[in-house]
């Protein structure tokens, strides 16, 4: 979809940029939004890890002696990244072009309330499997060729080693990619530093809301009941779009941090039914098999 008020326009936070972005990839990547981007996904991946350490890390390593390297975690983290890029550009950004141009001429309104709703749970609808898909294959790849090593191919196919192995750096590597691509177009166009920390607020918090949700649905399918949470996520990351982009449309500059609480309190919620669900999974046998549900 195109720019509706963003830091490229009236300087106010990259919100649309984030959710319903303004080109292919919502603009042009630089290096240091890049960097700014692949920091905090570094940054919030390990501050969820810790947070669900915490609670469970050792009943998903139990029998372990070891975990899976970074490096491994960061290859999976990039498929993320270059999967949800795809989805971006060939499925999602041409359909919501396709369906608002529909939307347009079957309603004609230009009424935001009916122009933003079908093409903010598309996002959601586009997304959220694409996602699931890097989590399958990064999953696949682990049993065929060892990655992240052995240790992650005798946990794989247990919930709570999925979700934390595949699921939490899926979603962190779409949400870094987003991250940059949003960031390369604040740190080009915001007026001050200032300006810039509501961008970083809301990028935290939607690395946190990617990471968590996708995390809640590989452990979901590896569980069983992939499909369902499938759906809720798909809609619950849709609607979570057309709100954000409502209040913006509404509130303007004088709503942002009320914006920005509505995402972080949606991301933290998510992060805490994911530490619980991984806190709440049997911890595996000696032998570092799953055990069975």
């Amino acid at each position: 979809m195109e720019d509706t008020g963003g830091i490229g326009g009236k300087c106010q936070p990259a919100r649309e940029m984030t959710l319903l972005e303004a080109g292919p990839l919502g603009g042009r990547l630089t290096i240091s939004g890049f960097l700014a981007g692949a920091v905090m996904g570094v940054a919030v991946l390990s501050l969820l890890w810790w947070i669900i350490d915490r609670a469970a890390w050792r009943r998903v390593a139990g029998g372990v002696e070891k975990l899976p390297t970074g490096v491994a975690i960061g290859a999976v983290a990039l498929l993320g990244g270059i999967l949800f890029a795809l989805a971006l550009i060939w499925i999602q950004h041409p359909l919501q072009m396709v369906l608002r141009l529909w939307i347009v001429a079957t309603v004609a309104s230009t009424n935001p309330v009916l122009l933003l709703l079908p093409t903010a749970v598309l996002s959601g609808v586009v997304q959220e499997p694409a996602k699931l898909l890097a989590v399958l294959v990064a999953r696949a790849q682990c049993r065929r060729r060892e990655i992240p090593g052995r240790e992650g191919r005798r946990l794989a196919g247990d919930p709570a080693a999925d979700a934390l192995l595949y699921g939490v750096p899926v979603g962190i590597g779409a949400g870094a990619l987003e991250a940059a691509m949003t960031l390369s177009h604040a740190l080009a166009m915001a007026p001050s530093a200032g300006a810039l920390l509501p961008v970083f607020v809301e990028r935290a918090s939607a690395l946190v809301f990617h990471g968590s949700l996708t995390g809640l649905v590989a452990y979901a399918w590896s569980a069983g009941r992939g499909w369902l949470v499938l759906v809720i996520a798909a809609l619950t990351h849709g609607l979570l779009n057309y709100v954000v982009v409502l209040l913006s449309t509404w509130l303007g500059l004088g709503g942002v941090w009320l914006i920005e609480a509505v995402v972080a309190a949606v991301a933290v919620a998510l992060m805490l039914l994911l530490r619980r669900a991984v806190a709440r999974q049997p911890q595996p046998p000696e032998t570092g098999r799953p055990t069975s549900r």
